[in-house]
């Protein structure tokens, strides 16, 4: 973060900076930093953090996290086996006020599956 009244003085003295990771990767980071990814490999749903991927356990811990089916997309340049595996996402990266909110609201899930998807993960993941 630049303070406003610096961001002249910076900009007019130019600036670079040095990625630790390719220019292509870099790129598709940032073009995907708030989406799921879909792997090409497998069923796997990637939620990019950084320069790390983070395997989505399920569809209950997607839309806990934030995230839609909308956010999905595919990985079409099958950029994922080139990155760093990290740990899974899973209900311990919910927030605890949002997990008493999805609690309440599961019981108001009107399809039997995603409703039994959303107990079982909440009650055996805490």
């Amino acid at each position: 973060y630049v303070p406003i009244r610096s961001f002249n003085q910076i900009f007019l003295s130019g600036a670079y900076y040095v990625l630790d990771i390719p220019l292509d990767i870099a790129g598709w980071l940032a073009l995907n930093a708030s989406k799921i990814v879909k792997s090409n490999t497998s069923e796997k749903c990637y939620a990019i953090s950084g320069a790390e991927i983070r395997h989505v356990e399920n569809e209950a811990i997607l839309l806990m996290a934030g995230y839609t089916f909308a956010d999905i997309v595919e990985d079409k340049e099958n950029m994922l086996p080139r990155l760093i595996e990290g740990a899974p996402l899973t209900i311990k990266d919910i927030p605890e006020t949002d997990i008493r909110v999805w609690k309440e609201a599961t019981r108001l899930i009107p399809n039997p599956l995603i409703r039994e998807t959303f107990e079982k993960t909440l009650a055996t993941n805490l």
